[in-house]
């Protein structure tokens, strides 16, 4: 085997052997790079960062310090050949057949990449390596005394209490009375700090060419070491991705899908860049000022977070996951130099030179690798090229260098933002160029800005992604929904509606719309609000376009609509190709409509209210780059800054409230160092519990690690469940979701005559149905049912249903029967049980293994305010052969649930079908549209109710199981809403609705 002449470290290859040597940072590197370790001491004393006690990890590469390269140095663009195998250009000889993926589609996986080496560590067995692990080999809690010790000083650390509080809880009897390590605050984190650490922080004054009010102190971690701990993090070890992998719905491989950013084109190409065998860690950025305080002068910070987009993006952007770590507090400089803008260009400059620093090791990585272990201890050589950075607008421009009123991701200037067709992409490459050719002293500053307008470049000479690795950020500026799409919704659409029916028109109408349960309903209307975020921005969304219906001018209407569907079009987690030309023609439908806007002058100034006659809008022409990205990074909801927004709270104002005011960064820094620490080691703990428990139980005194198997998957299955659970409890959120599936599958699988029937809740198919335990009104006559509902053919409808079921129960039952049955039909039980409502759950459009959130469907008799009662509307099954969601409405109808019951056996006897929930449904028919089966302008299904000869609606009884989903309809308000609606009777004296396909998304894609 070949060894290594410097370590002595054998190796299975001599192609690992390699990658050993390659290894800038190690010791037997045998490509020579001096390295300078940053003195930390210039840091303010009062940061006491740089004075930290605790002695280097081996895990942490130590900080350098990078001059800034002159700008006419020639950008490193092409990989080292040296650690090129081959081109590997052959399709055959990167592809490698897989069968199929969870949800059967065919996966083509890149044939050579993500090769795995012995010799990693798991993060239990870098746990073992702390300098205190022998003294934790008797007292696994140490520095702590017990677990009990430890539980209260993990929740005292953890908690936002100030020192004095802690040590006024400290001083109370009970807890002088128990035996803690500890009886101070400043006790309890002296210990803290030597708990085994993430990635140390540390801090290094930035000098500045121009003079600024206080010195500029900048506050990072070394950046590949924070993502070897997310690469590492057990958490995520069965939610990674290796290695590239095309997706197609079929073997035929006609249909492609394009999901995580492993699938897409961008990361299929990227890889065939690097090393064979090599492993990718796409690199995600995000960057944006928040406020911190608002009571004491209005601070702000400016973090910078970064995770790994081999993280699969239902994990990562759920914030209780952690997937996000802050990497550095970005300095927010105050320049002294006179002009306002001059100052722009200094901070611009200054953050570019800031991200120099913190980046540089992902920088080095990206071209020479870097050899990591992942979560169950097998070595990759992983190369960090950065795949997203997310921001919003103003900060991509900065990012890009490239002033306001410009793409930062095409040539397009702001004269061409309303432009039908995508701009070329604005590449690094014609970036430098446009720099290398301006001819002017980068330090005199206003002569430099001055050359830069030709460009329409920024004045940033040394752009941080100059000598980044194939970094463009016309690739890396991946498409953000939440400031895009969302806040360009509310700024832009929002306004062309009010001004086309008026505020007070588009007030009323939004609150006389059925409110739909556990969403915002604008009782009050929208024009009033204040401090819209990204939430109310998406509630108004599904509603904006059976509001803006009935608007005389169509072709607003059909503008207006064309961005709603591609807005939802774009959300989707996974994107068929078919659906990303979908995607391109929604955006080309406003295009081609859009002048109706113009013409009617609903495009109006913001401050002045004059009409425009322009489409100066950035974020519109945000959009002509989503399709191109699809194939470039993936789905593109996975970059939405909601995470990021959300982390923000976490990782910045949380831990401000435990400071005392003044230097914000270090203390926020301290702090989460100090939850940091928390974290893990109570996932260390709990590992090493979990592992000394497997040892005791299979009689092996060893110290195998639980983690620690080679290959994925030889994995003992329970084992990993166990250990998934511990990680679950650790990291998830406390509030996890009810998943009503496998309620349904334990109490049907309980032993007969353990539960009570009927069951309350029941899953048919991708949709499960729950009843409260207890009904809303426990016994009621059947007539007096139908008196207080207002069905006088109940009974009549109740002898159907039994004629229809026969003897043999559990039948599938269909609308068009007529009513045979008298209104005074005896039956065989006189009372029921009534619900006033079911709760929904179905699974995800995109994936059946996973729950959606549940909706209520509410059959409320009158009351005081609802005068005739509250019915919802839900999608019935009328045909068996048909399967929700995947066949839309056909074999389904859309009804409205009037009544819900289950019928009581009288005493002493036992009736074979009282074990069924029922439901009393009206059934609402679809209108054939001149254009289809749609409405024209607004694209959705138009209902009415549906009558029998008499003129009474057309209702039936049906098993609750047939229900399929909730739907939400709204009224037809034509040109102008009747003033005498409200909420509460608007479905009521509708005699025409609309089917809200906008009020979720997985309903939309079901029946778009």
């Amino acid at each position: 085997m070949p060894e290594c002449p410097r370590c002595l470290r054998t190796f299975p290859t001599a192609r690992g052997l390699t990658y050993h040597q390659s290894q800038p940072r190690s010791f037997c590197n045998t490509v020579h790079r001096e390295t300078v370790t940053v003195h930390v001491s210039n840091a303010p004393e009062d940061t006491a960062l740089a004075d930290d006690p605790r002695p280097f990890s081996p895990f942490q590469a130590q900080d350098e310090d990078f001059d800034m390269p002159i700008l006419d140095a020639e950008p490193p663009m092409e990989h080292p050949s040296f650690l090129m195998a081959d081109e590997r250009t052959d399709p055959e000889e990167v592809l490698q057949l897989n069968t199929n993926d969870k949800l059967g589609r065919i996966l083509d996986v890149f044939r050579g990449a993500g090769e795995i080496f012995d010799g990693g560590q798991t993060f239990l067995a870098r746990f073992r390596l702390d300098i205190y692990a022998s003294r934790r080999q008797q007292n696994l809690y140490y520095p702590f005394a017990s677990l009990g010790d430890w539980e209260i000083a993990n929740f005292l650390l953890t908690s936002r209490l100030s020192m004095r509080a802690i040590d006024e809880f400290l001083s109370l009897r009970l807890m002088n009375s128990l035996p803690l390590s500890f009886s101070t605050a400043k006790e309890l984190r002296s210990r803290a700090e030597i708990l085994p650490s993430g990635p140390r922080w540390n801090a290094r004054v930035v000098p500045t060419t121009h003079p600024t009010k206080s010195p500029v102190t900048l506050y990072y971690r070394d950046s590949l070491d924070c993502v070897e701990s997310l690469f590492n993090h057990p958490l995520f070890a069965q939610m990674m991705d290796y290695s590239p992998f095309r997706l197609f719905t079929t073997a035929e491989r006609i249909v492609r899908v394009f999901t995580e950013w492993m699938s897409s084109d961008g990361a299929w190409d990227l890889q065939l860049k690097f090393p064979e065998g090599s492993t990718l860690c796409g690199v995600i950025l995000s960057s944006d000022k928040t406020h911190i305080t608002n009571m004491c002068g209005g601070k702000v910070a400016h973090p910078l977070l970064i995770s790994l987009a081999n993280i699969r993006m239902d994990i990562r952007n759920k914030g209780s996951s952690h997937a996000f770590l802050l990497l550095a507090l970005m300095p927010i400089p105050a320049f002294t130099h006179p002009a306002t803008r001059i100052c722009s260009v200094l901070e611009a400059r200054l953050f570019h030179h800031c991200l120099d620093i913190v980046l540089e090791p992902l920088k080095q990585a990206a071209r020479f690798g870097r050899m990591m272990s992942d979560p169950v201890g097998n070595l990759h050589y992983c190369f960090t090229p950065l795949v997203s950075y997310i921001v919003d607008t103003p900060e991509a421009c900065m990012l890009a260098c490239v002033r306001g009123r410009t793409s930062p991701v095409t040539t397009a200037m702001y004269k061409d933002f309303g432009d039908p067709d995508r701009h070329p992409p604005h590449t690094a490459a014609l970036t430098l160029a446009q720099l290398q050719s301006i001819q002017c002293n980068v330090n005199e500053v206003e002569r430099y800005f001055a050359a830069c307008e030709d460009f329409r470049l920024s004045g940033v000479s040394h752009p941080f992604w100059r000598d980044w690795l194939y970094a463009d950020p016309s690739q890396f500026l991946t498409p953000e929904a939440l400031h895009h799409w969302h806040r360009q919704f509310w700024d832009h659409d929002m306004q062309w509606c009010k001004h086309a029916l008026g505020a007070g028109e588009l007030d009323f109408r939004f609150s006389v719309l059925p409110p739909i349960a556990g969403f915002r309903h604008f009782n009050q209307g929208v024009t009033k609000l204040k401090q819209v975020g990204g939430r109310t921005q998406r509630d108004a969304q599904r509603y904006i376009v059976v509001v803006i219906a009935g608007f005389p001018q169509v072709d607003v209407v059909i503008a207006v609509r064309a961005l709603m569907e591609f807005r939802y079009l774009a959300q989707a987690p996974a994107i068929t190709s078919q659906t990303h030309d979908r995607i391109s023609a929604a955006l080309k439908t406003f295009h081609d409509h859009k002048h109706a806007i113009i013409d009617a002058g609903l495009r109006r100034g913001q401050t002045t209210g004059a009409a425009l006659d322009n489409w100066e809008i950035p974020k519109l022409e945000f959009m002509q780059s989503v399709a191109p990205s699809i194939h470039q990074a993936g789905a593109v909801i996975q970059w939405s800054a909601d995470t990021t927004e959300h982390a923000h709270i976490e990782v910045v104002k949380d831990p401000v409230t435990t400071t005392n005011n003044q230097n914000y960064d270090s203390q926020i820094c301290r702090t989460l160092d100090r939850d940091e620490k928390c974290r893990l080691f109570s996932t260390a703990v709990s590992l090493s519990e979990r592992t000394d428990t497997h040892n005791s139980l299979a009689g092996d005194d060893s110290e195998t690690d639980v983690l620690d198997h080679s290959d994925p998957n030889m994995a003992d299955s329970a084992g990993d469940d166990a250990i998934g659970n511990i990680l679950q409890d650790l990291w998830s959120s406390d509030r996890s979701p009810i998943c009503f599936f496998d309620s349904a599958e334990k109490l049907s699988n309980a032993p007969l005559g353990s539960v009570p029937r009927p069951l309350h809740t029941l899953a048919i198919g991708r949709t499960a149905l729950r009843l409260n335990y207890k009904p809303s009104i426990r016994r009621i006559s059947i007539d007096d049912a139908a008196d207080t509902f207002s069905l006088p053919d109940l009974r009549g409808a109740l002898s159907d249903y039994l004629n229809r079921e026969g003897s043999f129960c559990q039948n599938f039952h269909s609308f068009g029967h007529q009513r045979r049955s008298s209104p005074n039909s005896p039956l065989p039980f006189n009372d029921l049980h009534i619900w006033f409502k079911v709760r929904v759950q179905q699974r995800t459009y995109f994936d059946s293994t996973k729950s959606s959130s549940a909706f209520t469907i509410n059959a409320h008799p009158p009351d005081r305010h609802w005068k005739f009662g509250r019915y919802d509307a839900a999608i019935l099954n009328t045909n068996p052969q048909y399967k929700w969601p995947l066949s839309g409405l056909a074999g389904h109808n859309v009804v409205l649930i009037r009544l819900i019951m289950s019928p009581l056996s009288p005493r002493g006897t036992t009736i074979p079908w009282a074990d069924r929930a029922l439901v009393y449904a009206e059934r609402l028919d679809l209108v054939q549209q001149a254009h289809g089966l749609v409405d024209h302008a607004t694209g959705l299904h138009v209902l009415q109710r549906a009558v029998r000869a008499s003129g009474t609606p057309l209702g039936e009884v049906f098993p609750l199981d047939q229900i399929r989903s909730y739907t939400h309809i709204t009224p037809r308000f034509g040109a102008a809403a009747d003033n005498r609606l409200s909420s509460a009777n608007s479905i009521h004296f509708a005699q025409s609705f609309f089917l809200n396909k906008y009020f979720d998304k997985d309903f939309f894609y079901a029946i778009t």
